[in-house]
């Protein structure tokens, strides 16, 4: 990308910059809502269920509904429903109502200002001021990448739940390797409801990676959420 661009005129530089960041940020968001949607259990667990037995014949003895159950275990240690209410309760909707349901409003999201800037604000400051290099236009790429991709599989899932009336908790995971920052490792699988925070030791929160007030904790983060559905 910045090959094609560093000899441009600063303004024609901009447009192209920004067109390109633009299509990958798109595709960031796709890849969060599918995220979400894919993760919620649907009547397609069915299908699910088959290829699981398929993996493991030790398990040919058991019915659909039994395996089910034993995927339940977990979700039902933390709810209070029964396993029949539950497994009526969520797999009462089909993938394609899923899938419509979660679908986000993109451009609201690639165009989102953060700190009082969108990405194409960075992207043009940077060229004002000369300091636009290929670091930096990476660093801008993967962080306003990384908030697509996670604001996109929030706001998903906020869609779900108003469709189907679930309230989903979310999960933070890290790379859990030396990379990680400790403010991140910090909570790394902390559990919280969808409308909740996670809370760092350095005074910073966010309702998903890439969300901090801080600007350190949302640059190069490589953590993602993941929602349980009770």
């Amino acid at each position: 990308m910045w090959e094609e661009v560093k000899t441009l005129p600063p303004e024609q530089k901009k447009k192209v910059l920004c067109e390109e960041v633009e299509e990958i940020l798109i595709l960031s968001c796709i890849d969060g809502m599918n995220r979400t949607i894919k993760g919620f259990p649907t009547v397609s667990m069915r299908e699910d269920l088959r290829k699981v037995v398929r993996n493991r014949p030790e398990l040919e003895e058991f019915s659909e509904d039994e395996i089910l159950d034993l995927l339940l275990i977990e979700i039902l240690t933390e709810s209070g429903e029964t396993k029949d209410e539950l497994k009526d309760e969520i797999l009462r909707f089909t993938e394609k109502e899923i899938r419509q349901a979660g679908e986000v409003d993109i451009p609201s999201i690639v165009n989102f200002p953060t700190k009082g800037e969108t990405f194409r604000d960075r992207i043009e400051r940077r060229i004002q001021e000369e300091t636009l290099t290929p670091d930096t236009l990476k660093v801008i790429v993967e962080t306003e990448s990384h908030r697509c991709e996670e604001d996109s599989a929030y706001r998903s899932a906020k869609q779900i739940q108003k469709k189907t009336g679930l309230t989903p908790y979310k999960l933070w995971n890290t790379m859990e390797d030396e990379k990680v920052r400790e403010t991140h490792y910090d909570i790394d699988h902390d559990i919280v409801g969808i409308d909740e925070y996670f809370e760092t030791f350095d005074g910073d929160r966010a309702r998903w990676p890439g969300d901090f007030d801080y600007a350190e904790n949302n640059a190069n983060c490589r953590c993602w959420i993941e929602f349980i559905w009770i």
